[in-house]
């Protein structure tokens, strides 16, 4: 994923209160990750791969309020 400056241990934290870092940007409000049967159902459902960063943010959260850049 990416570099941060945040231990594992401020990432929980962080998480614990809604807020998620993806991709240089902040998520707040950040739902529970998507698990592994959703994701399957949803790929059923598409004539294609879903691309690899929507898989990788929905691994993260299933939605949130997209902020701030971190750069």
């Amino acid at each position: 994923m990416q570099a941060t400056h945040f231990s594992d241990t401020e990432l929980a934290v962080l998480r614990a209160h809604g807020i998620v870092l993806f991709a240089g940007r902040v998520i707040f409000d950040a739902q529970p990750a998507m698990a592994a049967d959703q994701i399957a159902a949803v790929q059923a459902c598409c004539h294609g791969d879903i691309p690899l960063p929507l898989l990788e943010l929905w691994r993260v959260t299933a939605g949130g309020s997209l902020d701030y850049d971190l750069t």
